[in-house]
């Protein structure tokens, strides 16, 4: 029952303890990065410092998270989006369970 409820809300799980690690992590010191791009050895890439930015947000330094990546407020807007549209889903799902109301799949 427990696998199959967090198997069924692993992309909740995901988003939510990758904004949980993006809180702690400081962005001022230099981290591993998982980008394939820049682990080539590649100066650029269109998604690097997006991260970065988001970590900057959650630490109030706006300026620097615009210029780490511009898109972050934009990012972080986005995921917490998601994040509240599959929190609605799992309530509704859970309840409809009890109410007999249909769940949306």
């Amino acid at each position: 029952m427990v696998i199959k409820q967090l198997t069924k809300n692993l992309e909740l799980l995901f988003w939510v303890s990758g904004l949980i690690y993006l809180f702690l992590i400081s962005p001022f010191e230099d981290h591993f990065s998982f980008c394939p791009l820049n682990n080539l050895g590649f100066k650029w890439c269109p998604g690097c410092g997006l991260g970065r930015s988001i970590s900057y947000l959650f630490h109030f330094q706006i300026i620097q998270s615009l210029k780490t990546h511009p898109l972050g407020i934009f990012a972080l807007i986005i995921i917490s989006y998601r994040i509240i549209t599959l929190i609605k889903n799992l309530r509704r799902e859970h309840y409809g369970k009890y109410l007999n109301l249909p769940s949306r799949n």
